[in-house]
């Protein structure tokens, strides 16, 4: 019986933790944040002076985020895409930080310098387009990174990746300036004079992350990588992410209360089934024993004879005549 009941309080105990830890622990996974990065190089015509310069400063970029440790039980704190900025902006590579601790360095310039037939053009906005949608998610959970290598110019093809538009040198109306609004931009190698247009448009539209760098500052920049990744969290959001936890947490003790209840009542069950059982199978009082004299097959003793007025009344002796 005290085998039985400790068998069932350590089930209990098993499985309430069971369910704190899991309740806990899917919070965890939920809310953990991650460094989204987007890194786009200038592969067209007229950026070729400084493309070289870019790759290896993407490659340091990419290699320094490489270094950051990774525990064992994440998947990487860190999203990167590689975009390249030619007459038709593609995602050359996409992964993860672990992912990229096993990619080959070597693989993202010669992925660069596979693309010398579509580096007659430049689109732009085009490239911005495609690192917005690769930059989209909540803000609270993504700390949102983007890093460009370009001159900036806007040369769009028109029916012919080799035959351009005339050259634009300041930001057209169809930039997704909305999507950039929580994400840090640093441009570098970007000609004074395009900085400038740039740099006003920026401040128009109210971008406080967004940083241009001119030839010569981008040369005596040091490119960081990203810090580690914090979560960003808004009053309202940390309201509402209590109010959850409180509503779990309830929800769980009410389980818990009724698990408890249930044990303690199969418990009272059993111990009164035993108590009866006891009762039932315990021998009554034992019955008293019969005297020898009554028991079948004892000899009966023999009846009384009354003496005679002659005889001495001792059985077996006759008178005298």
């Amino acid at each position: 019986m005290n085998k039985m009941r400790a068998r069932m309080w350590t089930g209990f105990l098993v499985f309430t933790c069971t369910l704190f830890g899991a309740a806990f622990s899917d919070a965890a996974v939920r809310q953990g944040p991650v460094n989204r990065v987007v890194v786009v190089v200038d592969c067209s015509g007229s950026f070729k002076p400084r493309r070289m310069e870019a790759i290896q400063a993407t490659t340091r970029l990419l290699e320094s985020m490489a270094q950051n440790k990774l525990h064992r039980w994440e998947t990487g704190g860190s999203e990167i895409v590689l975009i390249a900025l030619d007459a038709m902006p593609e995602i050359i590579w996409k992964g993860g930080l672990k992912k990229l601790k096993e990619a080959d360095r070597t693989d993202w310039t010669d992925r660069f310098n596979a693309r010398n037939d579509l580096a007659g053009c430049t689109d732009v906005t085009a490239a911005l387009d495609l690192a917005a949608r690769e930059l989209e998610g909540n803000p609270a959970l993504l700390n949102k990174y983007l890093f460009i290598f370009s001159d900036l110019v806007h040369e769009p093809p028109t029916t012919s990746v080799k035959r351009c538009q005339r050259a634009f040198y300041g930001p057209g109306s169809d930039i997704p300036w909305a999507a950039f609004q929580d994400v840090s931009v640093s441009v570098f190698w970007v000609p004074p004079d395009i900085k400038l247009t740039w740099d006003r448009a920026v401040k128009q539209e109210g971008l406080q992350a967004f940083r241009l760098f001119s030839v010569s500052q981008s040369d005596a920049e040091n490119i960081s990588p990203p810090p580690q990744p914090v979560r960003q969290v808004a009053e309202e959001e940390r309201a509402t992410a209590r109010a959850d936890l409180v509503s779990t947490v309830t929800g769980l003790l009410e389980w818990a209360g009724y698990i408890f209840g249930g044990v303690l009542g199969l418990t009272a069950l059993l111990a009164l089934g035993a108590t009866i059982r006891r009762r039932f199978s315990s021998p009554g009082p034992r019955p008293l024993a019969r005297p020898a004299i009554l028991r079948r097959g004892a000899p009966r003793p023999l009846p009384l004879r009354r003496p005679s007025a002659t005889g001495s009344g001792v059985p077996g002796n006759g008178s005298r005549q």
